[in-house]
């Protein structure tokens, strides 16, 4: 069962975490970052649900980075309204390490919060094998396999990875035989592969 540490401060945002999550997770609340911290120390945590601001207004975004930098493989949901000060500062938080966005009241119910979740685990378990894939292969490939990777829920094609990276296919193909890589139909396999592994004792049970 996953591990949830969410920083909410409002009771009927944390009653539609605890609804939704509540066969999937175990769910923890705090509410400053000190205590977000030490949760996230204390269980390895493998989700952080975050606001922007904690109990005591301070930001929520060194501890995020903070999260990141020491478990690679920890998803972190940044939990934000449509509010004008809210959304500038989803490209910050971004920065700091949150792998997606869950707007309150749009995505924060049943299944689509359990989607929201589902997509960070995937995306910080592609970044933590890309950390890793980084000091294996030459920077030239770098920016196929973390495309590949964190694509690999997409069933991404050839066609596609070309068009997200705005390069020609025979560019990578070109990059990848350069570092004695097989061709891109099969790095695609491989991403998605290594991806899936990863998330077998992550995922929240259905």
């Amino acid at each position: 069962m996953l591990e949830v540490t969410a920083l909410l401060l409002d009771s009927h945002s944390r009653a539609r975490v605890r609804e939704a999550l509540r066969r999937h997770a175990r769910v923890v609340f705090c509410d400053t970052r000190t205590q977000l911290r030490t949760s996230m120390m204390e269980t390895k945590g493998d989700v952080a649900i975050v606001q922007l601001r904690d109990k005591e207004g301070a930001s929520t975004l060194p501890v995020v980075a903070e999260i990141r930098e020491r478990y690679p493989g920890a998803a972190i949901v940044l939990y934000c309204s449509l509010e004008a000060s809210d959304v500038r500062a989803i490209p910050d938080a971004t920065r700091a390490g949150a792998n997606v966005v869950m707007l309150r009241g749009r995505d924060d119910v049943g299944e689509r919060m359990r989607a929201r979740v589902e997509r960070a685990l995937q995306d910080s378990v592609s970044l933590r094998i890309m950390r890793d894939l980084a000091s294996r292969s030459p920077p030239s490939v770098h920016s196929i396999l973390e495309c590949c990777l964190r694509g690999a829920h997409e069933q991404l094609t050839v066609e596609r990875v070309a068009e997200k990276l705005g390069r020609h296919r025979n560019t990578l193909a070109c990059r990848l035989a350069a570092a004695n890589m097989p061709p891109l139909q099969k790095v695609i396999g491989w991403c998605e592969l290594l991806v899936a592994v990863s998330l077998l004792d992550k995922e929240p049970s259905r």
